[in-house]
């Protein structure tokens, strides 16, 4: 089993960045001019307004987040070696997780019959309880413990922005559970 680290593709990246760029000047735009009696709002009431400017402003902290995310985090979000693999790409970024607490890995692609373009992977653990302790939150505990209690496991990757292709990271996922069920049996 090789070492390898995923990453985000950044050239995939353009699109959020131009919505991130939009908001900004947009949220700017909308603060700036929301409290005058000129501007591209002038005619609303002053609660449209003030209304209108916070959801710009409230957008834009929440496209921010997800850019920083993407461009400036320089750790792998998922890493895969002989022991197991890292998390730091799904919702609840459990770290190390080794391939014995791993029962399969499930792929949801694209099926353009049923007009769903997604590219998720989805990791069943064989005890999730087992990693309420890892999580940092409170409210995602709680979320951690109510997808747990509905029976199936909260660990999904997105992999659509990823430097390696759905089917590769699949292959190579598989591969290391296989390579480490065949030593362990």
């Amino acid at each position: 089993m090789t070492f390898i680290s995923v990453s985000y593709d950044k050239s995939k990246l353009r699109t959020p960045f131009i919505i991130w760029l939009l908001l900004f000047l947009l949220a700017g735009y909308c603060t700036f001019f929301a409290n005058y009696s000129s501007g591209l709002f002038a005619s609303y009431p002053m609660i449209i307004r003030t209304v209108f400017s916070t959801i710009f402003l409230i957008a834009l902290v929440i496209v921010n987040r997800y850019i920083k995310r993407m461009f400036l985090n320089r750790k792998p979000l998922l890493v895969i070696d002989e022991n197991g693999l890292t998390d730091n790409l799904s919702m609840f970024k459990l770290g190390f997780i080794p391939w014995s607490d791993i029962a399969y890995f499930y792929d949801y692609t694209n099926n353009p019959a049923a007009n769903q373009f997604r590219d998720i992977l989805k990791l069943e653990l064989k005890e999730p309880e087992d990693y309420l302790q890892k999580l940092n939150s409170k409210i995602k505990e709680d979320l951690f413990a109510r997808i747990i209690s509905n029976g199936t496991s909260p660990v999904f990757f997105n992999t659509k922005d990823l430097d390696i292709e759905h089917s590769e990271l699949l292959l190579q996922l598989q591969a290391g559970h296989e390579s480490f069920n065949r030593m362990n049996r």
